[in-house]
C-alpha cells in the first residue's frame, strides 16, 4: 500500500505519520509513504487526513508496482512486501 500527498509533509507531520502508522512504515518522504500490507478503516483515513491537515491519496499496491521516492530511491512491490531496488 502507498500512499501520497498533495503538499510536502513538514517534520511535525511526517512525525504524525510515523505514530499513527506504526511498524507497517517501509519508506517515507514529504510526498510519499510506502507500507507493508495492513487494515485502514475509514475512521483511521479520517484521522490521519485531519492530522495532517490535507487529503491523504492511498493506494493498493500489486506485485510489480513500483515508486520512486524524492531522492531517486526506488521501491518494488514484491509478494513479500516493498523492496528497495536502487
Amino acid at each position: 500500500m502507498s500512499m501520497s500527498f498533495d503538499k510536502p509533509l513538514d517534520k511535525e507531520q511526517q512525525e504524525i505519520l510515523d505514530k499513527l502508522m506504526g511498524d507497517s512504515l517501509v519508506a517515507r518522504d514529504e510526498r510519499l509513504a510506502l507500507f507493508e500490507s495492513r487494515v485502514l478503516h475509514r475512521e483511521e483515513m479520517g484521522k490521519l487526513a485531519n492530522e495532517l491537515k490535507q487529503p491523504v491519496k492511498v493506494e493498493i499496491n500489486n506485485v510489480g508496482d513500483e515508486k520512486t521516492m524524492s531522492d531517486g530511491t526506488k521501491y518494488k512491490r514484491t509478494k513479500q512486501g516493498w523492496r528497495k531496488t536502487e
